[in-house]
């Protein structure tokens, strides 16, 4: 087993390469057609840096243990599992990505690679790694960023399928009946 401080030091390195991985693919997008409202986008990133606050334990809320044994492999696990699935659903959706809810010109409704199997596996990755940091810090704090995070991915969900539906229409609704959300075979 690896030390707490080595496993924390991993779980922060794969957090960045993720977020280096994002920097530089968010200038390859196509051009925007339709965007969410710009006060969907701010109530979005607020709660974002919230949640992302909390999960650092940068807001003065407690930080009161509920593990006593941290499951700190398999929440390194989750980690790791979690970057590569929203590294590899990034790669795929390519230039019809955006960190906001919005259509690109030329869009195209991508059902293949990790999206065979679930509908959004960018969220489903970042929140597994969310996930398995919370339970590396085994923080009530850092369990209830998690929970932000999770409900804060939901709502996206369904603010991007309503945009997809009507744009995609048939071809959207059979493609939500045959793949789950999140969780291939559950959510």
């Amino acid at each position: 087993m690896l030390p707490r401080a080595v496993t924390l030091e991993i779980v922060r390195g794969v957090w960045l390469a993720l977020g280096l991985v994002w920097g530089v693919a968010y200038f390859n997008t196509k051009r925007t057609e339709v965007r969410q409202s710009r006060g969907s986008v701010a109530a979005y990133g607020l709660l974002l840096m919230v949640s992302f606050a909390l999960l650092a334990g940068a807001l003065p809320v407690g930080d009161a243990r509920l593990l006593r044994q941290r499951p700190e492999l398999t929440g390194l696990t989750m980690v790791v599992a979690g970057a590569g699935l929203a590294i590899w659903g990034r790669l795929v959706l390519a230039r019809n990505w955006s960190g906001a809810v919005t259509l690109k010109r030329g869009h195209e409704l991508v059902e293949r690679g990790p999206y065979r199997f679930v509908r959004h596996p960018i969220y489903s990755g970042l929140i597994l790694m969310f996930l398995g940091t919370a339970l590396v810090l085994g923080t009530a704090q850092a369990l209830g960023a998690f929970v932000m995070f999770f409900l804060l991915h939901v709502w996206k969900l369904r603010a991007e399928e309503a945009l997809l539906a009507r744009r995609f229409q048939r071809s959207f609704v059979a493609y939500k009946a045959r793949t789950k959300a999140l969780v291939p075979f559950v959510f």
